[in-house]
């Protein structure tokens, strides 16, 4: 359950996201789609009831908000942000910098090299900034500050965050705004063939095309449907035929009963 300044937004909303699941969360405005990721990603702690995430979940996510790290380079912030990379980095300079490391040290050096290797981390920089290029980004932006930025390019270079993660849990609000056709192309592409589980918010039909099942937040719960966003419309057709079927049925039995009760009035 949760509120937010005083409008209650979800009861009793329940839901399982599983193992490469990819999800397109839908509603209305003000439904609370965005403020559902910020639960899941632990940014919002203002809740009632559990969030239970499996201890072996890499999880990423795009930020809306960016103030507290405005003045970091882009690429740091990018690298910073990807899951277990600031940790192991750190560990592995503080290691390395070790002029007789004890055994129990290159163990642990070891066992961080071999992450740090498994999440594909050693290219990453390099890559990271082969697809900020790729939408755009001039060697300036990329090497400069966040706060340079404007908010699309911000949004865009979340994007590059996410597909460079190595999660296996993501996050993301309105990926292809600010996408050109290519660029929107080679990011469904990535959506496609990832291995992991994705919640989406997006109005993008085309990224909705590719996911396996929408969940919509609808009257204050969440409401899940197998399939893409055609599956969805097609069970929403049924759902919507069935219920002028049964309002027809309503008004009929109406019309009956009125003439019973005029028959017995005459009577």
């Amino acid at each position: 359950e949760k509120s937010m300044g005083g409008k209650l937004l979800y009861k009793d909303l329940d839901l399982l996201i599983n193992d490469g699941q990819k999800v397109g969360l839908i509603g209305r405005n003000g439904t609370g789609k965005t403020t559902l990721l910020n639960l899941i990603s632990g940014l919002d702690k203002d809740y009632d009831g559990e969030i239970d995430i499996s201890d072996k979940t890499r999880l990423a996510f795009t930020r809306q908000e960016h103030s507290d790290v405005k003045s970091m380079q882009l690429l740091q912030y990018i690298l910073e942000d990807l899951p277990e990379y600031k940790d192991l980095k750190k560990k592995l300079d503080n290691l390395s910098n070790i002029p007789e490391p004890s055994t129990k040290q290159l163990e642990s050096y070891s066992n961080a090299l071999e992450r740090f290797n498994i999440l594909g981390y050693f290219d990453v920089e390099e890559k990271i900034k082969e697809d900020l290029r790729r939408l755009q980004f001039s060697e300036e932006l990329i090497n400069g500050q966040l706060l340079s930025l404007s908010g699309g390019q911000k949004r865009l270079a979340e994007v590059v965050k996410i597909m460079n993660s190595s999660a296996n849990l993501v996050l993301m609000d309105e990926p292809t705004n600010h996408m050109d056709f290519v660029a929107k192309e080679w990011f469904i592409e990535w959506l496609n063939n990832y291995k992991g589980s994705v919640i989406v918010i997006t109005h993008d039909r085309d990224v909705l095309s590719v996911v396996n099942n929408i969940i919509e937040i609808k009257d204050l719960t969440a409401h899940n449907f197998v399939g893409n966003y055609d599956a969805y419309l097609k069970q929403n057709a049924v759902s919507a035929s069935s219920g002028a079927a049964d309002y027809e049925n309503a008004q009929k039995r109406m019309e009956r009963l009125k003439v019973q009760i005029n028959q017995a009035i005459v009577r």
